[in-house]
């Protein structure tokens, strides 16, 4: 019960400071203008519960330009499964094999690979000092976004 206690008040304090001092890196929101120009696809695959997500992607300023969003409550799996991963390219109606999986997470690298995408190992952000080497060695890593920028176009 205690834990119960202090998980549900650790959840109203995330929630409440979800988006203090967060945007989207500058880079990015430039990737991002380009693909809604060009009428590209992209969306957020997240462990992190719908009433936590949207209204990140709201103060992102970003809900009318992503094209799918699946959260670790839409399905029963949750990365490292490759399930949300492989809903988010269906979503989209993209095959996993034409699509970049980005993250900072081995928990994203191993989603992105057991689903078959290409994937990126972001080398900075939340996860970044915890990436499994064996998993950052089959992706593209970046280490600065306008690094991404390049994967993309390339790709």
């Amino acid at each position: 019960d205690e834990l119960q206690e202090l998980l549900a008040e650790y959840l109203r304090s995330y929630q409440n400071a979800l988006c203090v001092n967060s945007e989207v890196f500058p880079p990015l929101r430039d990737l991002l203008d380009t693909f809604t120009k060009n009428g590209r696809v992209w969306g957020i695959v997240t462990n992190k519960s719908e009433a936590l997500t949207w209204p990140i992607i709201e103060a992102a300023f970003v809900r009318d330009a992503v094209s799918c969003v699946v959260c670790g409550d839409t399905l029963k799996e949750s990365k490292p499964d490759p399930a949300p991963v492989r809903l988010a390219c269906k979503l989209l109606n993209v095959a996993p094999e034409n699509t970049l999986f980005v993250g900072d997470d081995t928990r994203d690298l191993a989603a992105g690979m057991a689903a078959g995408t290409l994937t990126a190992s972001v080398h900075y952000g939340y996860g970044s000092d915890d990436l499994d080497e064996q998993l950052v060695a089959g992706s593209f890593q970046i280490h600065h976004a306008s690094e991404l920028i390049a994967v993309v176009k390339a790709h």
